[in-house]
């Protein structure tokens, strides 16, 4: 019995262990697509040329970039953190879907840089505190 209860503690602190890794991963790769947003609009600045070729040619906001993506959607997304606390499916209902239709109308539609900076910051801070918030 004690082993059988070591083992569970073990396999759960890996766990745990794994998740923070994953957890902090993540929210590293949504600070970069932050500062990319802040470095893009503030180089640009005094420029007449609206350019935003780099930041939407940069920023990567697929599955292929997210480390709990990487680790969890072969299961479904059921122990997916993300999914613990919305149970939906491919991170619906979170501020994620935000951002991947402001990236979406920058790469289609023509914006100021500032208006690009100012939604994009917006929803990008929204994501990092939804990811912050699964800390606790």
């Amino acid at each position: 019995m004690r082993k059988l209860k070591a083992k569970l503690i073990t396999k759960r602190k890996n766990y745990v262990r794994g998740h923070t890794r994953l957890w902090r991963e993540t929210l590293e790769h949504w600070r970069c697509n932050l500062d990319l947003l802040v470095l893009n609009y503030y180089s640009g600045l005094g420029q007449r040329k609206k350019n935003k070729v780099s930041l939407v040619t940069d920023m990567n906001i697929n599955q292929s970039n997210c480390s709990f993506c990487f680790f969890f959607l072969d299961h479904g997304c059921l122990s997916c953190p993300v999914y613990k606390r919305t149970h939906a499916t491919g991170c619906l209902y979170t501020p994620y879907n935000s951002v991947y239709f402001w990236l979406r109308k920058a790469r289609n539609e023509k914006m100021s840089r500032k208006k690009l900076f100012e939604e994009g910051f917006k929803v990008i801070s929204d994501e990092i505190n939804f990811l912050l918030s699964l800390k606790d």
